[in-house]
């Protein structure tokens, strides 16, 4: 009985690989578009991701901002209408969270993309040479495989972890 079951409607393998493979398509095409980028235009993608994050939820925040600013200036408030600003606050919270989720689902192909594409360029140099930036100068202050050479930054694919020299 389970079978014929499976065999009409399909078993829930089936169900997710067909859900999943249209992000599998969109990530192979967008790792393809990425071999032909530099390390500073493959970090700049990272970027965009980013800033698109942050564009997109940027309503919810800048609304979210100053409820808690309103809250935290407004001294002639009282309970209730604290009470009424942080119910409003959660709600927003909640909406934000599920615009997030839809952003990100949106983007996963493009981030998973540039992980893989890093990964590999990791996997077959010994280092990646970017254009050096804060970042990168703050962490070679602590980090051994991330070194910086004028303005570039290498970022070496061996460090020591639990005091063992791993690639």
């Amino acid at each position: 009985m389970l079978k014929l079951i499976a065999k009409l409607f399909g078993t829930k393998s089936e169900k997710d690989i067909k859900r999943i493979m249209p992000l599998v398509e969109q990530t192979k095409q967008e790792g393809e578009r990425l071999k032909s980028v530099s390390n500073d235009e493959l970090r700049t993608e990272t970027k965009k991701i980013q800033d698109q994050i942050n564009d997109e939820l940027k309503s919810i925040d800048d609304e979210l901002a100053g409820l808690h600013q309103k809250v935290a200036d407004d001294s002639s408030l009282d309970i209730n209408e604290k009470e009424a600003i942080f119910i409003q606050i959660d709600k927003l919270e909640d909406t934000r969270n599920k615009e997030l989720e839809k952003i990100l689902l949106k983007v996963l192909p493009r981030a998973f993309a540039i992980v893989r594409e890093t990964a590999k360029r990791f996997k077959e140099n010994e280092y990646l040479e970017v254009t050096s930036q804060d970042f990168d100068r703050i962490i070679s202050a602590t980090r051994d495989n991330v070194k910086i050479d004028g303005e570039k930054a290498r970022w070496y694919n061996k460090w020591m972890a639990a005091g063992n020299m791993i690639t």
